[in-house]
């Protein structure tokens, strides 16, 4: 059985009342048809002067505004393209995306976890300082060092610095 995973989405749905505008939400739904759907309902629940004369009516008023739809965009996938985009130096990417190669969602989400604690620190200088253990193996066995720094590729350029095999431990 194949289930699609529920995602964010934001919506924008044309807003018909005396002063026009869009009615623009965001929605977690598995598509980009069930999350207009899900922002039509909730049009309907902020349209307190809506009346109906038969459940009929309301779900065609629903439906006829989800197709009306002017914006439905998956939020995960223009969160992966902006982050692409802003990473995309650090990387070492090239800027141009047709073609480029995507960041995979699922890694995202495991780096994410994994760093959690940095992520949401509640200032920024407040994110803590990256411990790792290095063991060399040279002609006279293994040397451990252990060491903290702010960031990853530190800590790799520090291990590579000594020469040798290595091997880099994050603590």
């Amino acid at each position: 059985m194949n289930t699609l995973e529920n995602r964010p989405w934001r919506v924008m749905l044309p807003w018909e009342q005396a002063d026009e505008g869009c009615f623009d939400v965001d929605v977690i739904a598995p598509d980009a048809e069930k999350a207009s759907l899900a922002a039509a309902t909730k049009m309907l629940e902020a349209d307190t002067g809506a009346e109906f004369d038969s459940e009929e009516d309301r779900d065609k008023w629903i439906r006829g505004r989800a197709e009306a739809a002017l914006l439905v965009s998956d939020l995960r996938k223009d969160a992966l393209q902006d982050l692409r985009n802003i990473l995309a130096v650090e990387l070492g990417l090239d800027t141009e995306t047709d073609g480029a190669p995507e960041i995979c969602w699922n890694a995202l989400k495991a780096l994410a976890r994994l760093h959690r604690h940095h992520l949401l620190a509640k200032q920024p200088a407040e994110c803590d300082r990256l411990a790792y253990r290095i063991t060399r193996s040279d002609g006279d066995g293994a040397v451990t060092h252990a060491g903290s720094l702010h960031s990853i590729h530190a800590a790799v350029r520090e291990a590579r610095s000594h020469g040798g095999a290595y091997a880099l431990s994050f603590l």
